[in-house]
C-alpha cells in the first residue's frame, strides 16, 4: 500500500482499509486492545476467529464488528475491565467449544468477503465485488472505503477523496475513511480539512498511535508547536511504537518553540 506523509528520520504512515482478517497485533495497534485480553476472548470462543497460519490468531470481520462495538463502549466511557467482566459472564455458553468460534473456509462469502480476499491477493477484480455489495447494501461503508484504497492504488486521488467521502455518508463515525482522508488532505495541502479529518479519527479511536503522529505533522507545519508537541508526547506514549527515538528527538525541537 502506498505511503503518503514522510517525515525526516521517522516511518512512513500509509492509508487503512477493511481487511479480510487481523492479526493480534493488528487489532491491539488499531484498538488498544491487549494480547492477553484477545487470547483469552478469542480461545474461549467470545470472539470469532478465522484459519491462520499453524498457531496463529486471526480475527475475521465478525469479530472486527466486535471490536468496533467495543470501541464505542469505550467511547461512552465503559473501561476493558467492565467489558472484559461483561464478556466473560458469557464464556460458559461457550465452555463446549474450547477451540472458540472459528469460520471455516468453507462457508459461502458475501461479494464484500469476496472482494477482500482479492484486495488481499492485490487482485483489482476485487472492485467488481464491493460493487456488488454496494448494490445488497453489505457493508456499505467499508465498501466504499476499499473502492477507495484500489482508486487510489491507480493514480486516481479524486476518485479515492469520493469513496472516502461516500463511505462517511453512509456510516459518519467510520475511522479507517475518515483517517485516509486525513493522509489525503495533508497529502494535498488542504491542512484544515486534514486536520478535521484526523481530529475525528483521534476521537472515533483514541488507541491509534499514527493518527496522533500525523496530527503532530500537521500541526508543526500550521506552526502550532504547541499542539504538535502534545501530538508526539502522546504518540510516543504508545507501545510497540515505529522509530520512538527519532520522534523523541523532534520533542526536543518543539520544546525550543514553545
Amino acid at each position: 500500500m502506498a505511503n503518503i506523509i514522510q517525515f525526516p528520520g521517522t516511518r512512513q504512515t500509509a492509508l487503512q482499509r477493511v481487511q479480510s482478517s487481523y492479526s493480534l497485533r493488528d487489532v491491539q495497534k488499531q484498538f488498544g486492545i491487549s494480547e492477553k485480553l484477545l487470547r483469552k476472548w478469542a480461545e474461549a470462543g467470545a470472539v470469532e476467529t478465522v484459519p491462520g497460519k499453524e498457531g496463529e490468531i486471526r480475527f475475521g470481520l465478525g469479530a472486527l464488528a466486535r471490536f468496533r462495538s467495543i470501541r464505542e463502549e469505550r467511547t461512552r466511557g465503559k473501561t476493558l475491565k467492565q467489558i472484559d467482566e461483561e464478556m466473560r459472564g458469557q464464556l460458559d455458553l461457550f465452555a463446549s467449544r474450547p477451540s472458540g468460534i472459528v469460520r471455516s473456509l468453507s462457508e459461502k462469502r458475501t461479494p464484500f468477503e469476496e472482494g477482500l480476499i482479492l484486495l488481499d491477493r492485490g487482485d483489482a477484480s476485487a472492485a467488481s465485488f464491493f460493487q456488488k455489495a454496494l448494490e445488497q447494501d453489505d457493508h456499505c461503508a467499508d465498501a466504499h472505503c476499499n473502492l477507495g484504497i484500489l482508486a487510489f492504488e491507480s493514480g486516481d486521488v479524486p476518485g479515492a477523496m469520493t469513496e472516502f467521502i461516500r463511505a462517511l455518508e453512509s456510516e459518519p463515525g467510520h475511522f479507517e475513511s475518515h483517517y485516509d482522508l486525513g493522509n489525503l488532505y495533508f497529502d494535498a495541502g488542504n491542512l484544515p480539512l486534514a486536520q478535521m479529518h484526523f481530529e475525528t479519527a483521534a476521537r472515533i479511536e483514541p488507541e491509534y498511535a499514527d493518527t496522533f503522529f500525523n496530527l503532530g505533522l500537521l500541526y508543526a507545519r500550521l506552526e502550532n508547536w504547541k499542539k504538535s508537541k502534545e501530538c508526539f508526547e502522546r504518540y510516543t506514549a504508545f507501545e510497540d511504537i515505529d522509530h520512538g527515538e527519532a520522534v523523541k528527538e523532534i520533542l526536543k525541537h518543539l520544546e525550543q518553540q514553545t
